[in-house]
């Protein structure tokens, strides 16, 4: 190569060790990743999900103690809808909202009814060893779904153009 590998390259080489499902690659790209940079999360969330999604769970809890010992914290994903002259934010299973419950009611009327269309959701996605419970709570509560409730209850997302809820 004739340039040095920034943290931005590793992570790309990383991501696709975990696409090609090569896993021991996948360990030392993210061993690379890390000597640049010890506090990037995103080595081991990826590292860890991708162990998960390949059954490897001893490996994956490995990969989640190690970044709890060096005290690296996830950040967690937002999404954000503008509404009503303003920005709002929200973060999965979010709480923080003055208009939480009707938030949350209006996705709970939506999920029902999508489950009546036939959607099921694919709890395999869930690369965490939780109850299937745990897992579908946490697949309803996700940010987009809350941002997007919240804007359909606002006029912000035109009824009928909800692909991703």
């Amino acid at each position: 190569m004739p340039f040095k590998p920034d943290a931005a390259l590793w992570r790309v080489l990383l991501s696709k060790c975990v696409y090609h499902v090569n896993m021991d690659i996948a360990w030392r790209t993210s061993d690379r990743l890390l000597e640049i940079n010890p506090m990037d999360d995103s080595a081991y969330v990826i590292l860890a999900n991708a162990y998960a999604s390949t059954g490897r769970w001893d490996d994956a809890r490995e990969v989640w103690k190690r970044m709890k010992d060096k005290k690296v914290r996830k950040e967690g994903g937002k999404s954000w809808i503008e509404g009503l002259g303003e920005v709002h934010v929200f973060l999965a299973d979010d709480r923080r909202h003055e208009r939480t419950d009707e938030i949350y009611s209006k996705l709970a009327e939506l999920m029902e009814e999508i489950e009546k269309l036939g959607y099921v959701p694919i709890l395999a996605e869930m690369l965490h060893e939780v109850e299937e419970k745990e897992k579908k709570k946490a697949l309803w509560y996700h940010s987009e779904k809350l941002a997007l409730t919240f804007g359909l209850l606002n006029g912000t997302v035109p009824s009928g153009k909800l692909c991703g809820l």
